[in-house]
């Protein structure tokens, strides 16, 4: 008590000489971390729930104009969470190294050797952009749990991710791109970024409180997905809550996250011995989908994309065979950093690749793609050995983010990162 009295009289007596933003800034900064340190798994769920507003949070910040440092402090905020958490679990219990930590950690010296070797200019942006998902993966790895701490925490996930689903079927009924134009201070919608729209699509795709519609397509696929698995579990607030979030994937219009809502659910029916339920209950997702779509206003969206002909479809083809070859004739790659959409920015005849696979191909060559879809598919051999209902789940969500990352180029958002890779690494730890 003394000491902490003590700490606030400091605090008073700096700020007679110094700015506030540099005594507050730091001191806000080492309490968040004292408590991640002392109580990593409350400060984690806390943590997992703020992910999912942090992006509009600084967009807010922004908007009223407070210094860059306060964004940039809160923007930090999550990486640096996590990782205290990651390291207060690492100190505390230990884990054994399993075949998908193998592949990771030779992805990860690869990483490293091809950016010390290379010395790109964005090297270390780079890395972070590539590994952030390592921390949540990190975690779920070292974190121990029992099933009804696992159960508590999927329905609070459950709840969460239908509050955000709701707000964005709320903006793309009723708000359209107003807010975020307003925030962002945008004069005209085509201003916004390209992700917001698509082709034969007259409207604005949702992206609620997150960084984009893909964003929030693909929180809404993992949600789902769990309320499948555990739905024999739940009472009738939590189907509410899940029809919520199916409304918020379609106003989301993303595809690959249509799609692996579709290839985890068959792996569930699969692996609980229930095809014909599940099969009734993705028929039904489906009529739900063409049935909603006229009122949404994306039938022309979905006609052209079942037809093939959809112009931003063939160029994703085009785009991953042209990256293909540009792997296949640069087999060790050009460092971190050095292509991507930020790479773009910077330089903009830099490569980008549509795939998280070739993205990892053109940074850190041939062995880059392979030890990370390696990783990827040992990661899903591994979910698939835990029988629980938490393992049933995070296999299909393995699965169906392996899939979507072969259409996804990182950076990969920290808040979707983090709720994928959190899961599996806990299975993973399960079974182990």
């Amino acid at each position: 008590m003394f000491s902490a009295a003590f700490f606030v009289v400091l605090c008073f007596f700096l700020h007679i000489f110094l700015p506030a933003r540099l005594i507050l800034i730091p001191v806000a900064g080492l309490l968040v971390l004292g408590i991640a340190w002392k109580f990593p798994k409350t400060c984690l769920l806390m943590l997992l729930v703020l992910l999912l507003v942090q992006p509009m949070a600084l967009l807010v910040m922004k908007f009223l104009q407070m210094p860059d440092t306060w964004v940039a402090a809160v923007s930090a905020v999550k990486e640096a969470g996590m990782a205290t958490v990651l390291l207060s679990l690492v100190l505390d219990r230990s884990s054994r190294l399993t075949v998908p930590d193998i592949f990771l950690v030779g992805l990860l010296l690869l990483a490293l050797i091809s950016g010390v070797s290379s010395s790109t200019p964005d090297m270390f942006i780079g890395l972070k952009d590539d590994f952030d998902f390592v921390l949540a993966y990190g975690v779920g790895r070292v974190l121990i749990t029992d099933e009804q701490q696992q159960f508590a925490c999927v329905r609070l996930g459950l709840v969460a991710i239908a509050v955000v689903a709701a707000l964005g079927v709320v903006e793309f009924i009723f708000l359209g791109p107003a807010p975020r134009m307003l925030l962002e201070g945008l004069s005209s919608a085509d201003q916004l970024s390209p992700t917001f729209g698509a082709e034969a699509f007259h409207g604005y795709r949702a992206a609620s409180t997150l960084t984009s519609p893909i964003e929030l397509g693909h929180i809404c696929t993992i949600a789902l997905l769990f309320f499948v698995a555990y739905r024999h579990l739940l009472k009738w607030p939590y189907w509410i809550a899940a029809v919520i979030t199916a409304a918020g994937l379609i106003v989301s219009v993303t595809r690959s996250a249509w799609m692996g809502a579709v290839i985890g659910l068959c792996l569930i029916a699969v692996r609980v011995r229930q095809k014909l339920k599940l099969a009734l209950l993705l028929l039904a997702a489906i009529c739900a989908l063409f049935i909603a779509a006229p009122l949404v206003g994306i039938s022309d969206f979905l006609s052209i994309t079942l037809k093939g002909k959809e112009p931003s479809l063939q160029g994703h083809m085009k785009s991953l065979s042209d990256m293909t070859r540009y792997v296949v004739d640069h087999p060790l790659g050009s460092g971190p950093g050095s292509a991507g959409v930020r790479a773009v920015e910077r330089e903009p005849n830099a490569p980008i690749a549509e795939s998280s696979y070739l993205h990892f191909g053109l940074e850190y060559g041939l062995a880059g793609t392979l030890l990370f879809a390696a990783f990827c598919a040992s990661v899903i051999i591994y979910t698939l050995r835990d029988g629980s209902t938490f393992g049933i789940a995070a296999s299909a969500v393995a699965l169906a983010f392996t899939v979507i990352y072969a259409f996804v180029s990182p950076p990969i958002d920290f808040p979707g990162a983090t709720w994928t890779w959190l899961p599996i690494g806990l299975a993973i730890r399960s079974r182990s």
